[in-house]
């Protein structure tokens, strides 16, 4: 999963996050199981980059680039998890996230102390990715305006008034819905952004599918069409959480009698995924 990816899929789950937190979907603890595990095994790797980075010189400017990226997706998931359990009230998504997030922050500031100096950095990669860092910045407190209330997401912001100018520019403070045109906009505009990103292979990419894959397993399959550019992550994690898999093929299923055979009645109660 390259790093192109996990800004689109930070998006996806930002512009769907009001939808998760509101909604009863419950995540399996083999999903969020999945995401702790495979985060804490990315935050290793970094740890040992850039803790030794001349004997991995291919690695070390590769690694800050997805740190900063994957730091995006971090963000948004962890304010997305605590919004859900203060609607709920319970503990549900947000002690997994939040010490992902705890984890990530340390190593968010160990890379800016090396970008900063420019330790081990040539001047352009140093140049390179503290620009890159400041535009991962400014668009993850842009995705958290279209979260929740900037109350909700401002320990996860890096400018808070930044995000409550942002959120006020879409009418969230008033309760507003977002314009039709205005999603499309942002999100082309934000792959515009980073396609002119150095363009480094990512180093992690089977662990950045992995937490792809457990932030999935929030969403229902109907957000992920035939056609669409994350049914290939769908996929991926129907063959690779073998405890839900039963689940969701029902559900998809099911789905897809209702589609063929508009006169059958529903189902009293529809399958959620981690079901049992």
């Amino acid at each position: 999963m390259h790093t192109q990816q996990i800004v689109e899929l930070a998006a996806l789950v930002a512009s769907h996050g009001p939808t998760i937190i509101r909604g009863s979907l419950r995540a399996s603890d083999s999903s969020s199981h999945e995401y702790w595990t495979a985060s804490k095994c990315r935050l290793d790797r970094w740890r040992e980059v850039i803790a030794d980075p001349i004997h991995r010189p291919n690695l070390f400017v590769p690694t800050l680039e997805e740190l900063f990226v994957s730091e995006i997706l971090t963000r948004v998931w962890s304010a997305i998890a605590r919004g859900f359990d203060l609607h709920h009230d319970s503990t549900e998504l947000e002690p997994v996230a939040a010490s992902i997030f705890v984890g990530h922050m340390e190593a968010r500031h160990r890379a800016l102390k090396l970008v900063l100096t420019g330790r081990f950095l040539s001047e352009y990669h140093a140049t390179q990715l503290n620009r890159l860092r400041r535009r991962c910045e400014r668009w993850t407190d842009v995705l958290l305006a279209y979260v929740g209330p900037p109350k909700m997401s401002h320990r996860f912001a890096h400018d808070s008034n930044r995000l409550e100018d942002f959120a006020e520019s879409i009418g969230r403070p008033k309760g507003r819905p977002k314009e039709p045109l205005t999603w499309p906009l942002v999100l082309a505009t934000m792959k515009e952004s980073f396609s002119a990103n150095p363009g480094h292979s990512s180093p992690n990419s089977d662990l950045n599918q992995r937490i792809a894959s457990g932030i999935l397993a929030c969403f229902g399959p109907d957000i992920f069409d035939s056609s669409g550019q994350f049914q290939s992550l769908w996929q991926w994690r129907i063959f690779h959480a073998a405890s839900d898999t039963q689940g969701m093929i029902e559900g998809l299923l099911a789905a897809d009698d209702e589609s063929r055979q508009p006169w059958t009645h529903a189902r009293n109660r529809p399958t959620r995924l981690g079901e049992k």
